[in-house]
């Protein structure tokens, strides 16, 4: 038994001994990996997808049938940074047959209300998804990436968009629809459950934490008398210094 045990050992350790060969051998690793059926890749795992389905990002990887953990990782990453969805890409080898693609998408922010709904990022890059299979909540910025005389205008949009959910997720999580409330696009319109917001671009964590604390205030005070019908839906202006002015939608805008 003891014989036995040593053999074993023995096959174990000479199969470690011929894979670090292989991997510091160039010349050896090709023929030499392809003879150690352990090398040989039975299983992908995908990791950090959200936009993309794995077996998406594994079509883009080139990685097929019959392909071993000494093959060049490097091919598979650059093919997978053709995809215009793609941002960063890394394959690593896992022991046993296992091959680990880990993957970052590029963040859409928005999407816009061109000629057809487009996902769309900061920078205003159209990302080739389908607005109806992506699980994304984002609001619509209304602006356009075609028409020449509004694109410096919606790319301001889209870039403050950016900035406010990152500064405050919580208040533009409830956010459906973003444009201009000024030609340039340096004021901007927000359409919420309760209405409408108006504000100046470069608000500070304070004054969207105010404009939350407004927020939460109107729902409570604007209820229906019958307690059955919606709320009436008011304007929120944040033009005025640290005011927030408030009035019911339907009255004139302050200019």
């Amino acid at each position: 038994m003891a014989i036995a045990n040593r053999r074993k050992v023995i096959v174990v350790g000479s199969i470690a001994v011929a894979a670090i060969v292989a991997a510091t051998s160039p010349l050896w690793a090709p023929r030499l990996g392809r003879k150690i059926a352990w090398l040989e890749v039975d299983k992908v795992e995908i990791a950090g997808t959200r936009l993309l389905a794995p077996h998406e990002v594994l079509a883009a990887s080139g990685i097929r049938d019959g392909q071993h953990l000494l093959d060049d990782s490097g091919i598979w990453e650059s093919s997978l940074l053709q995809n215009p969805v793609i941002a960063s890409a890394r394959v690593t080898r896992k022991l046993p047959n296992t091959l680990r693609v880990t993957v970052q998408e590029k963040t859409p922010v928005a999407f816009v209300q061109d000629e057809m709904l487009k996902v769309v990022t900061s920078s205003g890059e159209v990302l080739p998804l389908d607005p109806a299979a992506v699980q994304v909540d984002l609001p619509i910025v209304r602006g356009s990436l075609t028409d020449s005389s509004s694109l410096v205008t919606t790319h301001r949009l889209l870039s403050e968009t950016d900035r406010l959910s990152s500064l405050d997720p919580a208040l533009m999580s409830e956010v459906s629809e973003v444009s201009a409330a000024s030609a340039d696009g340096g004021t901007l319109r927000l359409v919420l459950p309760q209405g409408e917001v108006i504000l100046t671009e470069g608000a500070t964590p304070a004054r969207t934490a105010q404009l939350r604390a407004v927020l939460a205030d109107v729902a409570r005070r604007l209820v229906s008398a019958d307690g059955a019908s919606a709320p009436p839906r008011v304007r929120l202006d944040l033009r005025f210094g640290d005011q927030i002015v408030v009035a019911p939608l339907s009255s004139p805008e302050i200019s």
